[in-house]
Parts: C-alpha cells; structure tokens; sequence
C-alpha cells in the first residue's frame, strides 16, 4: 500500500482517537480495565510507513502492562530503541513482573503518570521495580489494591515506593485505594507519610468522602489544592458535618453526568400569534397523521419496540419514563385522540396491570397494540381473546399463559395473522376445530420459543406450514423418558429445521437428523441436561457434513479449578469430537457462562485458557458470555 499524501500531523489527529487512552480508563483500578480481549491497537502500525511513523508515538505514549511476558518484550524493545522509551508519559503496571521493570523505567525517563498495583503475591518478582522506582519522577501516582495481600513482596514494593517518594520532586498527585481505615493495614500509613515528608502533595484522590475524613489528617501539612471522591455525592458518600473546615473547602466530589453542552440561554421571544395553531390549514387526516408521527419518536415508541422484540423487561419497566410519555395526553384532545394508541401500542404487564388489561375500558382504547410482554401471566381464557381484538396487529408476545382449563381453538393461532415472535409458557391444551385447521397457524411467525407446552399444541406445531419461521428454541424437556427419538418436540423440529437459521434445543433431543435436513442452520444452541455431561457427539457427526453450522452455543453451567470433572468432560469431548469433518465451517463456540479471566494469575489457573487455545489450533474460536474471543497470550519460558 502506498505511503499517504497526508501530513503527518492531520494523520496524527486522524488515528488519535484509536490509539490514545483516556484517563479515565488508565486510572481505573479494576482488573478488568484492560482484559478486552480485542484486536491490538498495534495492528495500525502495520498499515504503511506513513502510519507507522506516526502511530509510534501514539501507541507508546501510554504502556500497559498485565503480564511478565509483555514486561519482557517491551524491555527488549527498548533496549534495542532507546528512541520508543521518550514517547512513554503514562505507565501501568498490574504486577511484579520480575526483573525487566528495572531496564523498562530506566529507559523511560519522561514518565509523569505511574500506576502501581500492590496485588502481588508471594510468587512474584518485584526485584525490577523495586531496583527501578527512583530511575523515574512522575507527577502522578495510582494504586491499586484490590485483595490487600501481605506477604514480603508486597512490603517489598511498599518500602521501596517510601523510599522513592522522598526523591520524586515532581510528584503532586496522588490516588489511594484505601476506602477504610481498618483495610489500610501497616502500607497506607507508611505511604501516606512519606507523602506528608516530602510535602509536594496538591491533589489527593480517595474513594470516597468517608476515606478522606481519615486520610486527610495525615497529609494536612501539605499544600493541598483539592481533594477529590471517585463517586458522586449521595446518601452514603457525604462529609460528616464536624468534619475539618479545610477539608471541607477542598473537598469535591465527582460530577453527575457532565453535560457535553451548557443549557442555551436564549430567551425564546413569545409568538406573534398567540392563537396560532400548528397545520390549521391542513385536512384533519393530515395534520392527525402528522401529529401522529411526530408523537411517535416523542414517545419512545422505537425504543419501547426494540425492547419487545428482545424481550427487556428491564427496560421496559420504566416508570420514570411512562411518566414522561403521560403528559402529552394532557395537551387537547387532538393530542389525546393521536397519542392513545401510540401509548398503547406496547403493552407491558406486571401484577398490577393484568386486571385493567383484561377490563372492557382498556381493550376500548387499545385497539393496535403490537407487543404484550411481561413477567407475570393471565389466563387462557383471557388469551383466547387476543387474535379477535390483535391478531392483525400484535407482532411480539411474551406473557406466561396459566391452565384454567379453558382449551384454546386452533383457528386461534391462524387468528394471529402478524405474530413474527411468540414466546410460549403455557401447559394450555389445544384443540382442533376441523381437521388440518391447524396448518394455517402462526403464518407469520418468525422466532418460537418454547417452554412449558402441551403435547396438543406441539402437535399443532407440527402440522402447521410456518413458512416464515427461522428461529426455533425449545427450552423444556417435555418431561419425555428416554429414549426421545419420536418425542413431540423431535417432531416439530424435525418438520421445519429445513427452513431454520436457528436452533436451540436440549441436549437429550438433541438429533443428529437435524444436522443432516437443517441446510441452513447457521446457528445451534444446547442446553446440555446434565451440567458435567457434553452432549452426545454422534448427535453432532452427521453422515454428510453440515456445511452450514458456523456457530455452536452451549448454556453449560462453567466450574472453575484445575480437577473438577466438568472441565474434564469437556475437554475430552472437543479432542475426540472430529468437527473438521462433521461441520467444516464451524468457526465459533460459545459457552453462555463463561467469563474470561482478567489476571495473569488467574489466566495461569483457569483451566478453560488451553481449551481455547486447543480450538484456536483449528481455526475455531472460544467465545465467553459477552461474546469475547479468547486471544492467546505471550509467554515466556519458566527460566527468564
């Protein structure tokens, strides 16, 4: 690729943005700050020489380092660049990492924020830094300590830190990890004197207001400018009233969603028209479908849509919010006329609000609802009145459907003529009207989820042409003994897995005919029955390859440690399982509760990293429950 025509320093503003770190993110004292697991940001140096030369310095200007095998690799790149340790400001270091710290913060001079963490164990090397830490003058200093570990290490570290304090003439910030005075242990005071000592301190960051009420006395007798809490100020992050009046002035606590805008403060000038009416011109059908629109957005109903489609209860409870959408009702009754069926057109149950759904005056004003979802149920009789009242409108439902003994009519599921996703918990019997009456059910459903069902409906499902359906879950075993070939649910999916994208299943149905007639399943998901037991790996060795399989979810419940049989199991399944030849395009796996680790020393123990990197082998990648593909790491030999 050829060299950009662009100067250097508008490629520079260009690639700032991925390439810099906030502050905010490099100050962060979790562990999982930086654990992303994503692409490396170096990867822009590779673009041409142009941005090599000038991602350099971007790249370089903030150094994170998580493992002794990147200390290694960026002490052997500085020492054979002198150069790239110039560009090094900010520095965090999230361990011990042996005795290349000492050449690193020998070669980067201009370091003016350091990022310490005392969560060192016995086994860790902190000979580099400790032999290192007056070779640097920061302005700024971060620790972190999360577990309060001690051991020699650590006291190490803290000695030493001590001793560079009273060297370091630059220093005037500084951010404690303490929040309590109980968990500060023998290292706080230690530190916090030699701060006091060398009197340079301006700003002190605490955790909260109650730490700085215990902190501050012993740093008083430096020229402090501002103390400063990580949280917001509330009910429990407040100074006590006889706390110092200094401290009182120098407090400030952090601010609650900075605008990134002031408030405009023009004075809108009052109309010229005070009886003005918007579209008063306009045919009453126009300006209805006008206001009607605009409301739409006014009222969230986007939102209030996507909300139902992935079924987000959370989101949907939100009163504040209702609250917000009420008043426009309140402005005429043009508004009210318009904004009615908007309001209604997403339906969201709870335990007070299942009696007024079911109410003659509820059902009058709602006359286009297009989703009812909630977390408590209604019963089957109320459902029987749905398709006449919705069945043209209503796209999503998701509501638990109780058994009151009323049997549900087939035709009532052809009655749901614009159901694309149905979420169905119900025992609910069904009946057939007419022989073959149930083929036209659900003609436009797209997504099914299955959970607690009667067999009546299953064999409704069955029947039914369903041409639209792409996404099929069945959740529940059904209660059916073992063996399952013919039960009901083998037979839904073995109707329509023709036409599906998607499929989630439990591993005791779990078919390997489904494999062999799902020509288009891109997506398998298994719920295996028993936790320590991988499902069976003749249901996923077709006699043909399933050519369009490319990802694989398994909702396992995942066990941590180096022994237990889970793990075990597992591993032994992926090693015998022959899935080059079963699903040749198979390139993702995902356990749904899996949680990549966030340390190096929990990377080390985690017994889920070499089955990772065991799939990672075959092109195949292991993905946790964000979706987060685990990335090998660098690694160093035991003798370094």
């Amino acid at each position: 690729m050829a060299d950009t025509a662009l100067p250097d320093e508008i490629l520079s503003e260009i690639l700032s943005p991925a390439l810099k770190v906030a502050d905010d993110v490099f100050s962060d004292t979790s562990t999982a700050a930086f654990a992303t697991y994503e692409e490396s940001t170096s990867a822009y140096l590779l673009v041409n020489k142009a941005w090599l030369r000038v991602s350099t310095p971007l790249l370089y200007h903030t150094v994170v380092l998580r493992s002794k095998a990147q200390a290694i690799a960026l002490a052997n790149a500085l020492t054979q660049n002198r150069d790239l340790g110039r560009f090094v400001k900010r520095l965090r270091v999230e361990g011990g990492f042996g005795p290349s710290m000492k050449t690193i913060l020998a070669l980067t001079p201009n370091v003016t924020d350091l990022f310490l963490s005392l969560d060192i164990y016995s086994n860790d090397s902190v000979v580099g830094l400790c032999g290192g830490m007056k070779l640097v003058s920061p302005s700024r200093l971060i620790l972190t300590c999360n577990v309060y570990t001690q051991n020699k290490t650590v006291a190490a570290l803290v000695n030493a830190l001590v001793a560079a304090i009273s060297e370091w003439d630059r220093l005037v910030s500084f951010e404690s990890p303490y929040a309590y005075s109980f968990s500060t242990d023998q290292y706080c005071p230690s530190i916090l004197k030699a701060l006091a000592t060398a009197k340079r301190l301006q700003h002190l960051t605490v955790p909260s207001a109650r730490a700085a009420e215990w902190t501050y006395p012993l740093v008083k007798a430096c020229p402090l400018r501002v103390v400063q809490s990580k949280d917001e100020e509330g009910k429990f992050n407040k100074l006590q009233s006889d706390v110092d009046a200094t401290l009182k002035g120098l407090f400030r606590y952090q601010q609650v969603h900075p605008r990134l805008t002031a408030p405009s403060s023009e004075i809108v000038a009052p109309p010229l028209n005070p009886f003005f009416r918007p579209l008063d011109g306009a045919p009453p059908d126009v300006r209805a479908a006008i206001l009607s629109r605009i409301l739409y957005f006014a009222m969230d109903t986007p939102q209030r849509a996507y909300n139902a489609m992935v079924f987000d209860i959370d989101e949907l409870q939100d009163s504040p919010h209702l609250q917000a959408r009420l008043p426009f009702l309140l402005v005429s009754k043009e508004f009210l006329k318009c904004a009615v069926p908007v309001l209604y057109a997403h339906v969201v149950l709870d335990w007070e609000k299942i009696r007024e759904f079911s109410s003659s005056s509820f059902q009058s004003r709602s006359r286009d609802v297009r989703s009812i979802i909630g977390f408590c149920g209604f019963s089957a009789r109320v459902f029987a009145g749905l398709p006449r009242r919705y069945g043209s409108t209503l796209v999503d439902f998701a509501v638990s459907v109780y058994n009151d003994g009323t049997s549900l009519d087939a035709d009532a599921f052809s009655d749901l003529s614009a159901l694309k996703r149905l979420r169905w918990n119900s025992t609910a019997k069904v009946k057939l009207a007419r022989p073959a009456s149930g083929r036209s059910a659900l003609p436009n459903i797209e997504e099914l989820t299955l959970r607690a069902v009667d067999h009546s409906l299953l064999a409704l499902l069955t029947e039914a042409d369903l041409p639209r359906l792409r996404s099929l879950h069945i959740l529940s075993t059904g209660n059916v003994p073992t063996p399952v070939h013919n039960s009901p649910f083998i037979q839904v999916v073995r109707a329509h897995v023709a036409k599906l994208v998607s499929l989630t299943i439990t591993s005791d149905h779990l078919d390997v005919e489904f494999l062999e007639l799902g020509t288009q399943l891109a997506t398998l998901r298994v719920i295996p029955i028993h936790e320590e037991n991988p499902p069976s790996i003749a249901a996923l060795s077709p006699a043909h390859p399933a050519l369009s399989l490319k990802m694989l979810v398994f909702t396992a419940p995942i066990k941590k440690g180096k022994r237990n049989p889970n793990c075990a199991n597992w591993r032994a399944f992926f090693e015998q399982w022959d899935f080059k030849t079963s699903v040749p395009h198979l390139r993702d796996i995902q356990f749904r509760t899996l949680a990549w680790p966030t340390t190096e020393r929990d990377i080390a123990k985690d017994p889920w990293v070499p089955i990772g990197e065991l799939l990672l082998q075959d092109g195949i990648h292991l993905l946790d429950q964000d979706g987060k593909k685990w990335r090998p790491r660098l690694k160093v030999d035991g003798r370094r």
